[in-house]
């Protein structure tokens, strides 16, 4: 098993190919771990535009997606959510929240700086996507952290 953040996920090893003919990688988990599957649940047909294809709850204790898809001739985008669809609520300003990595640019504020010189940092900045402001050092300042993602909020402990 692997755990990766947020602390909620799991994902099992898995075997990667590249299948040549058809120009495209295929996963399949590894040989000891077929033992632990139940009867599958299907949900297929070619779809296209937004699909909402929703799996009765408790219909398996495993989740696995295969998408397949035609090579595009352009750039295309491809997204497959899993979930219930409401994610990590992020707020515009968020108190005692850590917004971990994707940082590109920090800048220190003298003590009594409020945080909002950095939302306006960030507001005006065309490359920051999210912003924290982290009061830290001898001097009791803080660190404003523009952030080139949006990364998945934690609450320090």
């Amino acid at each position: 098993w692997a755990q990766v953040d947020p602390g909620s996920t799991q994902t099992l090893p898995r075997e990667i190919t590249f299948n040549a003919a058809a120009r495209t990688l295929q996963q399949y988990p590894i040989e000891e771990l077929k033992e632990l599957r139940g009867e599958a649940t299907e949900a297929s047909g070619q779809y296209s535009g937004i699909v909402n294809l929703v799996l009765e709850k408790g219909s398996g204790n495993q989740a696995e997606v295969i998408v397949a898809f035609d090579l595009p001739t352009t750039a295309e985008t491809l997204t497959v959510s899993i979930g219930n669809g409401t994610g990590t609520p992020v707020e515009r300003f968020m108190e005692n929240t850590d917004l971990p990595g994707d940082d590109y640019n920090i800048t220190h504020h003298p003590k009594g700086t409020p945080a909002s010189v950095c939302q306006s940092v960030c507001d005006n900045d065309s490359a920051c996507d999210a912003w924290t402001y982290v009061i830290r050092g001898a001097d009791g300042g803080g660190d404003c952290c523009l952030k080139s993602e949006v990364p998945c909020p934690r609450t320090p402990p």
